[in-house]
């Protein structure tokens, strides 16, 4: 009679188990830096050389890997009186027909997205922590998740601004569209959706890249007219902005559902006028820490580049 081999076995188990990821509640959009959880499901990753964690409920934001314009959480894990420090923390495919794939070795568009599938967030930790993580799996021990509080209101705060400055910016160039084009939520011109290339959101700020080639002059849009300019219109853009800010925005969210791939609306209420999109970062509730914003505008070889600043009490 063979003996059982229990390595083996628990193996197996992990598996089997890891294409049936009972999809994990997130709170990061609610604000949420803390959270106490179980282990849903995790691997060892020679490829990566570490390991990847999934939490039942995370309070951690990963990064895209389509549109990574906001950096993964800081934090710590505390696992049976270990404290794990967070490497990174990305997106995950679950699917019951693919091995798990991470962050950008995703090939899939969301057109093509295997059937089934969820994109969930993985959480990076250094590959000693193996046989820790192995045992809390199994005893479903409970992890306490701890994100950097000071590094998470930075960037909240960074990206909230850029949202909010982005419709300032539209509407400072709303009259150099010659033909009509997709409105924003408040009815001018979308510039940003019509010409955006790159967006990294920083501390306290973001930095967008706008492309204003051939085919932004064909769609309408008077990029001669707009360079010369573009000094006022950075005044225009700043004078908007920061008369909003005496308005004092508020922020929310609006969601589809907990998990981490459905839809989520962000909304900001400036005095009677609500603004809205979609997004899947994280954000500040208001800005009554904020002193003043600083927009600044440059223009070459085609390019138009823009970031905001928030100024901090």
């Amino acid at each position: 009679m063979l003996k059982p081999n229990y390595k083996e076995a628990i193996a197996m188990v992990i598996a089997i188990h890891h294409n049936q990821i009972e999809t994990p509640t997130v709170t990061f959009p609610e604000g949420n830096t803390q959270c106490e959880s179980q282990i849903a499901w995790f691997t060892t990753s020679e490829k990566h050389g570490a390991c990847f964690v999934v939490l039942k409920e995370s309070c951690f934001h990963p990064r895209d890997f389509r549109w990574p314009d906001q950096p993964a959480d800081k934090g710590t894990l505390q696992i049976n009186g270990k404290t794990l420090e967070v490497l990174d923390v990305v997106k995950m495919l679950s699917a019951p027909t693919v091995e798990p794939l991470f962050d950008t070795d995703i090939p899939f568009t969301k057109r093509d997205l295997p059937e089934n599938s969820r994109l969930i967030g993985a959480i990076k930790v250094d590959i000693q922590y193996a046989a820790l993580l192995e045992e809390a799996f199994t005893a479903q021990s409970s992890v306490l998740g701890q994100v950097d509080k000071d590094y998470r209101l930075v960037l909240s705060t960074g990206h909230a601004a850029g949202h909010l400055a982005s419709y300032a910016l539209n509407e400072a160039i709303a009259p150099y569209w010659r033909k009509t084009v997709p409105l924003d939520t408040r009815g001018n011109p979308d510039f940003i959706r019509q010409t955006q290339d790159k967006s990294q959101v920083v501390p306290y700020g973001c930095e967008d890249g706008f492309r204003l080639g051939k085919s932004t002059r064909k769609a309408g849009l008077n990029v001669a007219d707009l360079a010369t300019d573009l000094e006022a219109v950075e005044a225009k853009a700043n004078a908007i902005l920061n008369k909003w800010l005496e308005l004092k925005p508020s922020i929310y969210f609006e969601k589809d559902g907990p998990a981490l791939d459905e839809s989520r609306v962000w909304h900001c209420k400036v005095g009677d006028e609500n603004f809205s999109m979609f997004c899947g970062g994280t954000h500040v509730k208001n800005f009554d820490h904020v002193n003043a914003f600083k927009i600044s505008l440059s223009y070459a070889d085609q390019e138009m580049t823009f970031s905001v600043k928030a100024e901090i009490k």
